[in-house]
């Protein structure tokens, strides 16, 4: 059995400005119930890591293979990201992302997802 986090060396341990950190990325279902965890250094931004972490939910059904995929994901504004969109868009994942604050409005229909981010 793997411990939650990681020991004191090895690759999930990265420099900061402050020290030495580790990164742990969590997906879970509305529950809170945890569907995939990944541990990293703290050095790379979370956008870079939330492709590995997605990659890393498996649920096993009654009969047939795992889901592997959610079908909405909500997430802060640090996802804010163009191709993070895109790839979830192509997997077939809606995504609830609320816009940082600099991007520009698109006028439009507003999404359908978007009730479900105010009750994460």
């Amino acid at each position: 059995m793997e411990p939650l986090f990681p020991l004191k060396k090895g690759d999930a341990v990265g420099k900061t400005k402050i020290g030495k950190g580790t990164k742990v990325m969590m997906v879970t279902d509305g529950n809170g119930l945890p569907l995939s965890i990944y541990i990293a250094s703290a050095q790379p931004h979370e956008i870079r890591l939330a492709e590995r972490t997605l990659r890393g939910i498996r649920v096993p059904q009654p009969c047939g293979r795992p889901k592997t995929r959610p079908k909405i994901l909500i997430a802060d504004r640090a996802y804010d990201s163009q191709a993070f969109r895109k790839s979830l868009q192509k997997r077939g994942i809606k995504s609830c992302i609320p816009t940082r604050n600099h991007r520009r409005i698109k006028h439009g229909r507003a999404s359908k997802v978007r009730h479900l981010y105010h009750h994460r």
